[in-house]
């Protein structure tokens, strides 16, 4: 179980945060200076967690994490039945091109 969101500026991270089950359920990777909605949420799901009985079907909440903050800044997550924004398909035309994609300099 792994999520995570990252914010890159001008071709440079700035911020990434990461979530790896693998590491244990309160892993959580956070690097450069994310929102700082950041630590409500972490409090949040770290509280779900704790309140979490151990047993086989025992839910990852931190996995939450990276997915909610990603959320408050593009308006969807990817479980969502209907995001909050429409969005248009893009697709890569079949047209030859009448120019190269490369040039040797």
């Amino acid at each position: 179980m792994a999520s995570s969101t990252e914010f890159w500026e001008a071709g440079h991270l700035a911020w990434r945060v990461e979530h790896e089950g693998e590491h244990g359920t309160p892993h959580l990777h956070v690097e450069g200076t994310p929102p700082s909605t950041l630590e409500a949420i972490r409090e949040t799901y770290l509280r779900k967690q704790a309140q979490e009985i151990d047993g086989p079907m025992k839910v990852d909440w931190v996995f939450e994490v990276p997915l909610v903050l990603a959320h408050g800044i593009v308006g969807f997550k990817h479980d969502e039945d209907e995001p909050d924004h429409d969005f248009e398909e893009l697709r890569v035309s079949e047209a030859p091109r009448s120019a190269p994609r490369w040039k040797c300099w």
